[in-house]
């Protein structure tokens, strides 16, 4: 019985290494690195083009990419120029390999005045491979 319980945990943590919660980052632009991250995963990026809809994440050398106009983030307006986008989705590597991203959030704000400029702030999630 405990070499069966041993196993199962065993399992339990090699399926925990699988999946890290992401911290929060400020950026200027859309795309993110480093990305602050429970697993210590080597992120080289996490970009999110709201315009194109399109979520690429490389991490430990494994580019994942959504494709163009494949995200429906939920929208949700938090003031006069502020917006929160939450993504719940299941993006591809090229050799197939796939990463759930759940509840990834960023807020997104405009400042204008002589001219516009957007930041863009990472508030979190989760990705599992």
């Amino acid at each position: 019985m405990k070499k069966l319980i041993a196993i199962l945990l065993m399992g339990a943590t090699s399926a925990m290494a699988d999946t890290t919660q992401l911290g929060a980052e400020g950026c200027s632009t859309y795309c993110f690195a480093p990305v602050p991250n429970s697993a210590g995963w080597n992120f080289g990026y996490l970009d999110y083009a709201f315009q194109y809809r399109r979520l690429v994440i490389s991490v430990n050398g494994v580019v994942y990419d959504s494709g163009l106009f494949n995200i429906q983030p939920v929208v949700t307006l938090e003031g006069p120029s502020t917006y929160l986008y939450t993504i719940n989705t299941t993006i591809y590597s090229p050799e197939g390999k796939a990463m759930e991203v759940a509840n990834l959030q960023f807020r997104e704000e405009s400042f204008c005045s002589y001219k516009c400029h957007v930041v863009t702030t990472l508030l979190g999630g989760a990705l599992s491979k």
